[in-house]
């Protein structure tokens, strides 16, 4: 799913799937191949909550549910893999039902069979696409969010969390470092958040996500 330690740039899609794409997803799913899926939401359908749209498509209409990957990339800074479930229509079809931010039309989706949701957060999984320190460091930053954000009871959490006193200096200090760097690269950086939100909210840096599944989840 789009964490919690999602950048606020707008993914894109892949226009081909390169040499480092074919690695990751070899890496993730040994053996499965990515598909181009056109993205056709279900009126029940809410944007970026694909585990609930799914089940609801599968309760109305039948077939079942293929959980795997989205694969988006940030040209010439890294790709990011997302979990993420799509359904699998009665005549075996693929089709992702959930609605995104536009402009997406369509998400190159990697199915993973060993994979299963358990109501639990999964943190995404970034490749740098070039040697960058800095954007190492962000990566680094992105996975050290996750882990803060969702320690313990708080990766099935959907609302607002607590975090202690030294945990919320760490995550706004990467916040800091994280603002930096998008702006380095030219990117809406993530805004230092001054009033609580509803993890369940839209992300106040524009992206259209949801703030759980972005900037970040913590209270």
């Amino acid at each position: 799913m789009l964490d919690h330690a999602m950048y606020s740039f707008h993914p894109k899609t892949p226009s081909t799937i390169t040499q480092p794409i074919r690695e990751l997803c070899e890496e993730l799913a040994s053996g499965q191949s990515p598909v181009y899926l056109t993205v056709t939401p279900a009126a029940h359908a809410e944007p970026l909550d694909c585990f609930m749209a799914v089940r609801n498509q599968i309760e109305a209409h039948g077939g079942s549910v293929c959980y795997g990957w989205q694969i988006w990339e940030w040209p010439n800074v890294l790709i990011n893999a997302e979990f993420h479930a799509v359904w699998k229509d009665p005549s075996g079809s693929l089709v992702d039902i959930t609605p995104k931010p536009p402009p997406i039309q369509r998400i190159l989706f990697l199915p993973d069979p060993t994979r299963e949701y358990d109501g639990r957060q999964v943190n995404n999984v970034r490749r740098p696409l070039r040697n960058d320190p800095a954007i190492k460091r962000f990566i680094k930053d992105c996975d050290r969010e996750f882990e803060i954000s969702n320690r313990g009871d708080r990766a099935t959490q959907y609302d607002r969390i607590d975090v202690e006193e030294d945990e919320w200096k760490e995550l706004e200090a990467i916040k800091k470092r994280k603002a930096e760097f998008l702006l380095r690269f030219k990117s809406k950086p993530a805004p230092i958040r001054s009033q609580r939100i509803g993890r369940n909210e839209p992300c106040p840096c524009g992206s259209g996500k949801k703030y759980k599944k972005c900037c970040g989840g913590y209270t």
